[in-house]
């Protein structure tokens, strides 16, 4: 999103919860947060928009909520795909080109983000890799016991497929 101009991003079913740090939404904040300090962008927290469920729906009501209180914004980064969709739905009820106006990017590499209109520009967190690596670290504890296997720390590799909602 910054890449391609986007300067005043929301983040949608994000969590700043320190409690959070070490869930799927806390990490996905840690990654916005660290994405606008890079590029020397304020973190604005009313620029994340937490959600008690995932869904599209609300994800939908939740922007919409915010569209109404007109605030300015041009990017939107969600945590999931399903997110993603409820906020391309929000934006398009609004008459809010995308990705004219505002760009949304997703999270997750669902299919049904390549048939909505536009399709959805996601993040791919190669759900092979983490399957491989589940499975080794699965077969390791049956073979030599739990107690004998050290924490390990596994970063996995994620790649960002273009869609029609960025430019």
């Amino acid at each position: 999103l910054i890449a391609t101009g986007a300067s005043r991003i929301l983040m949608i079913g994000g969590s700043s919860d320190p409690q959070d740090k070490g869930g799927m939404t806390g990490k996905r904040y840690q990654g916005w947060k660290n994405a606008l300090l890079a590029a020397g962008m304020p973190v604005r927290p009313e620029f994340v928009i937490p959600l008690e469920k995932l869904e599209t729906f609300d994800a939908y009501q939740a922007l919409r909520n915010l569209i109404s209180q007109r605030v300015e914004f041009d990017g939107v980064f969600t945590v999931t795909d399903s997110v993603g969709i409820g906020a391309l739905a929000a934006l398009s009820d609004e008459g809010i080109d995308v990705p004219g106006q505002v760009q949304v990017v997703g999270f997750d590499n669902l299919e049904i983000s390549r048939h909505v209109r536009p399709s959805l520009t996601t993040i791919d967190p190669d759900h092979s890799e983490t399957i491989a690596n589940a499975y080794r670290l699965l077969m390791h504890r049956i073979e030599h016991g739990y107690d004998l296997m050290p924490p390990e720390h596994i970063i996995g590799s994620v790649r960002l497929l273009k869609g029609g909602s960025t430019r």
